[in-house]
């Protein structure tokens, strides 16, 4: 006999998320040009659908010296100060820990279909990422591997590497499809 515990975990981690987001803004700012540069624009290619464009370009190769540490916030409504923090942060890691966890489970697929020369492994991944120009056009993310709820609102995901900082603003509501 199946333990009830062990059915309802399963249905959660393989249940696909009931909600959809919409990216509504992005905005950065690069500490170091000579490093690491970013030209990012928030698109609209058909009604109801949201893409990023534009490029990143990493000029150096890149080692573990570089860190990752990303935090998002939650507001119900959307304006001024509303932000609160959410139990979603990813601890400060190197650039290994994060090519092999959060952009592998999250963010390669989407680039697969979407980018040119983003960073592509097999098995581990192992610093450095060498000198590159990673191009978007028109990359739609989706929810396939984000938790499987999430509450509907406005969310920042404010992410800060050693040369960077990222804000991005998405809407998240329940998906009908």
């Amino acid at each position: 006999m199946v333990d009830l515990h062990d059915r309802v975990i399963r249905l959660i981690t393989e249940s696909k998320p009931t909600w959809k987001f919409d990216i509504l803004d992005a905005t950065y700012e690069i500490t170091n040009p000579n490093v690491v540069d970013m030209q990012l624009k928030i698109t609209q290619p058909t009604r109801g659908v949201y893409a990023v464009n534009g490029s990143i370009d990493i000029k150096v190769d890149l080692t573990d010296e570089i860190t990752f540490e990303i935090d998002i916030l939650y507001s119900k409504s959307g304006t001024g100060n509303s932000y609160r923090s959410t139990p979603f942060r990813l601890r400060k890691m190197n650039l290994t820990e994060f090519v092999n966890w959060p952009y592998k489970d999250y963010l390669r697929e989407t680039l697969r279909q979407c980018a040119k020369n983003y960073i592509e492994f097999e098995g581990k991944f192992v610093a450095p990422v060498e000198k590159t120009c990673i191009t978007l056009e028109e990359c739609k993310f989706d929810t396939d591997n984000m938790p499987t709820m999430m509450k509907n609102g406005f969310y920042k995901l404010e992410a800060h590497t050693t040369y960077a900082s990222l804000s991005v603003l998405v809407q998240i509501y329940d998906s009908i499809y």
